[in-house]
């Protein structure tokens, strides 16, 4: 009896001990992989040489949002935004997302800014909001623009853009940072 008691408390331990040690890593509740903050890889190929998933803090940090969107960064990760591209419709699409990128936040905003610089040149391109009829809110915002697309197609190859957008009176901005997709998730 005494043997089982000990064994019983070891195997609670060391479920304890690795829960401890892995904390909030693996995928989120969008199924999106997530790699280890102090300087661990996510789960899928492709080359990492051009970024890292380390962005000086301690917790695991989702790769993508929960509709496979890229992610920008918002405050101190108090919101992120997911950004999609449709090359076919010439559409980029931003949803604004609460800080552990699981559900979208609603805001009260006509559009968000994409700021572009490229050969040292600032354009900015707003983004409308797109509402429910009779909603003052929503958090997503949309632009039928191929000229954007294409412009942030070229992002991390000469090419820079920021995210700007006000959240319940507080300004955010965030870098827009592009992922290889050559691979199946």
């Amino acid at each position: 009896m005494r043997l089982s008691t000990c064994v019983c408390l070891a195997v609670v331990f060391c479920a304890l001990a690795g829960w401890g040690l892995t904390g909030c890593s693996g995928t989120s509740g969008g199924g999106a992989a997530t790699s280890s903050g102090s300087g661990g890889h996510d789960d899928h190929d492709h080359d990492h040489a051009g970024h890292d998933h380390n962005h000086g803090h301690d917790h695991a940090h989702p790769v993508h949002g929960p509709r496979d969107g890229e992610l920008i960064e918002l405050g101190d990760e108090q919101y992120h935004a997911e950004w999609l591209l449709d090359e076919a419709a010439g559409t980029v699409t931003v949803y604004i997302l609460d800080g552990a990128v699981e559900k979208d936040v609603p805001i009260d905003a006509d559009s968000v800014t994409v700021e572009v610089t490229l050969d040292d040149q600032k354009q900015e391109h707003p983004v409308p909001a797109v509402r429910a009829e009779g909603s003052s809110q929503t958090a997503q915002f949309q632009a039928d623009s191929k000229a954007l697309v294409s412009l942030l197609k070229l992002v991390g190859k000469g090419t820079e853009a920021e995210l700007r957008v006000d959240i319940n009176g507080q300004s955010f901005q965030g870098k827009f940072v592009a992922h290889e997709h050559d691979h199946d998730h």
